[in-house]
């Protein structure tokens, strides 16, 4: 669904004929602007220039009833005088932080235009006035296919992967996307994807590729591993320490340290939408271990894993992607139990019971490290 906001403004002009004074408008730098991506931020631009050859202008009136409907003043305010090859540019910056605010704007772009909604590009000039119109549209982001999908990501994440199950194929899920993210999490709220940057933004990225920063999150290191649970808060870790955060601007709901006797290093998590919990695999003690989202309390628990054909655990194991199904299944995307090669290319189920590893499917993504997240409906 897409709906039509059309900013107008129209002028009065005294001594001087109005057909010497020009209004231009832009929004973003276009007449025709189609909202993809929130939160984003529209600039309102508006141009009166005097076109007279000789002769100053006189602008006695200006007026845009949405851009004035937000707050907006002109300054300088009418009546002016416009010189000879002169001009007077107005700009408005307005902050859409999503698309309900986006429809905010639409119903009152209609109330005061109602007769130009479907109106493309739309420019008036006459005795005594000029105006100019823009349009721009509330659309929603593209989202991300799911269907009980697995997403990898590799390397400088800058490609989401959907790993096909069956064949065990990689397809695109996402356009390119910059700058490269670590910690990607899938939102089931608006089937967006989550990750930070190096250097602390938390970052939204639609399935077109299309990447918006969310909030900075100052943290002792960058975010590595992370997840989203069912009521879409973010959850990662950063130097020790577990954080919940919003997505809709990254304000930080809790930050509780990690207390690790034995070590704490896992490479990502996945959260359980059965008992609510966040699962991963220990590298520093070779077993599962499930954590509060809350409290940031952890348990180990079973053996060590994985274990090699020979019966011996294999320490040299890692694993870059953790991921749940709709049935409550956990799997790793690791390196292969039987090698001390730290190359990930194969995907494993994971029995919570027992610890045991079955291999699922083996792919290759082209570089390390890799990053997990899932979606189910």
């Amino acid at each position: 669904m897409r709906g039509w906001v059309v900013l107008a403004m129209g002028l009065a002009t005294g001594p001087v004929m109005a057909h010497d004074l020009v209004v231009d408008s832009t929004v973003n730098g276009e007449r025709f602007h189609v909202i993809t991506q929130y939160p984003t931020v529209l600039r309102l631009e508006v141009t009166v220039s005097n076109v007279h050859p000789t002769l100053p202008s006189v602008l006695d009136t200006l007026s845009a009833p949405l851009m004035e409907a937000q707050g907006f003043r002109f300054d300088p305010p009418p009546p002016l005088t416009v010189p000879v090859g002169g001009a007077v540019t107005y700009v408005q910056d307005l902050f859409i932080p999503d698309r309900d605010a986006c429809e905010a704007l639409l119903a009152t772009g209609r109330g005061t235009v109602p007769s130009l909604v479907r109106s493309g590009v739309h420019a008036t000039f006459g005795e005594g006035a000029a105006g100019s119109e823009v349009q721009f549209s509330c659309a929603d982001p593209a989202p991300y296919t799911c269907w009980n999908t697995f997403f990898l990501s590799e390397g400088a994440a800058t490609r989401v992967q959907a790993l096909d199950l069956f064949s065990g194929a990689l397809h695109p899920a996402s356009e390119a996307f910059s700058p490269p993210l670590d910690g990607l999490a899938y939102s089931r709220g608006n089937h967006l994807m989550y990750g930070f940057t190096p250097e602390g933004e938390l970052m939204r990225v639609a399935g077109d590729g299309a990447a918006l920063p969310v909030g900075y999150v100052p943290t002792p290191e960058p975010f590595h591993a992370a997840t989203m649970t069912d009521d879409d808060i973010y959850v990662g870790i950063s130097g020790g320490h577990l954080f919940r955060l919003l997505t809709d601007f990254g304000g930080v709901l809790s930050q509780v340290a990690i207390q690790a006797p034995e070590g704490f290093q896992v490479g990502d998590l996945a959260f359980n939408p059965l008992d609510r919990l966040l699962y991963a695999y220990n590298q520093a003690s070779h077993r599962l271990t499930r954590i509060d989202a809350r409290t940031g309390v952890y348990e180990d628990f079973g053996p060590e894993v994985p274990v090699a054909s020979d019966g011996e655990v294999n320490p040299a194991f890692v694993s870059d992607a953790a991921m749940f199904d709709a049935s409550g299944r956990f799997y790793l995307f690791g390196s292969d139990l039987e090698s001390t090669s730290r190359e990930q290319s194969w995907l494993y189920a994971v029995d919570l019971t027992t610890s045991a590893f079955t291999r699922v499917l083996q792919t290759r993504v082209a570089s390390l490290p890799v990053d997990g997240a899932s979606c189910f409906p």
